[in-house]
């Protein structure tokens, strides 16, 4: 971590129950809390105000508190044809454009080495002042499975990071 006005500051955030409906994302992000698996990653609870309706307002202000360098991550649950999502939401539409090729490596990656599904997306949205990376895990794909595929995805985000290649 670095440190920011004597605050540690976190590489990465990852953020859960922020749906506290969607029961196995928050089951996977309570084992992360519990189960600190690298030191330059925070996984915190969500405890501010629900957003109202698309907005991710309160979500992003909660986000933007930490002050991380690499955009967060917010798990959700859902129940969909393929094990997960990563959907990508930034301010511009060239920061998406950029992000793009390295989360369609991560996607073919998965799929290559653990027979995983996952799939990406992406969205622009004005009124944000961070980008934020939804993780949408199927509780289908199995605990264990789901865990990997979060730490995973974090190291590839770190080390895209260290070769200077910020999302």
């Amino acid at each position: 971590m670095d440190e920011l006005n004597g605050l540690n500051r976190p590489e990465l955030l990852i953020i859960y129950d922020y749906h506290p409906k969607e029961v196995f994302a928050t089951k996977i992000g309570e084992y992360l809390e519990e189960n600190s698996f690298l030191s330059s990653v925070r996984v915190v609870k969500y405890s501010d105000r629900p957003d109202v309706k698309k907005s991710n307002y309160y979500l992003r202000r909660f986000a933007v508190s930490f002050n991380p360098i690499i955009s967060p991550i917010v798990l959700h649950g859902d129940d969909n044809h393929f094990d997960a999502a990563l959907i990508y939401k930034s301010k511009l539409k060239k920061i998406s454009r950029r992000a793009q090729n390295s989360l369609l490596d991560f996607c073919f990656s998965q799929y290559e080495e653990k027979n995983l599904l996952v799939c990406y997306g992406k969205f622009t949205d004005i009124n944000t002042k961070c980008s934020i990376i939804d993780i949408e895990l199927n509780e289908k794909m199995g605990f264990e499975a789901a865990i990997d595929l979060v730490k995973c995805f974090s190291r590839y985000l770190i080390d895209l990071y260290k070769k200077k290649i910020v999302l």
